[in-house]
């Protein structure tokens, strides 16, 4: 999601996923309100994830929808999305120990 949307907001689009972050805002706040004060913390882990699993589902359709990248590009990584994290941590990680 932090990709998603900073790409295609730069690119000319900035509201694009305005409707879908408003979403997620609004289920963060509402289970929030309804389970934080019984579960205190955990509840509020929770909801935080409750909205950013909707932002998640709401990014992937839309830029399915859009685009028409497809939802697998988005839930299974290929070979090089795996090699290029893989070169950009032991970049990072070759970072701490020079």
């Amino acid at each position: 999601v932090k990709v998603i949307y900073p790409t295609i907001a730069g690119s000319g689009s900035p509201s694009f996923g305005t409707p879908i972050l408003m979403g997620a805002i609004a289920i963060n706040m509402i289970v929030g309100v309804l389970i934080i004060p019984p579960l205190g913390v955990i509840g509020g882990a929770w909801a935080l994830l409750s909205g950013q699993a909707v932002l998640y589902v709401g990014y992937v359709v839309l830029c399915r929808r859009t685009f028409g990248v497809p939802i697998r590009d988005f839930l299974i990584p290929r070979v090089s999305d795996i090699l290029t994290i893989r070169a950009a941590v032991l970049n990072q990680f070759g970072r701490l120990f020079r």
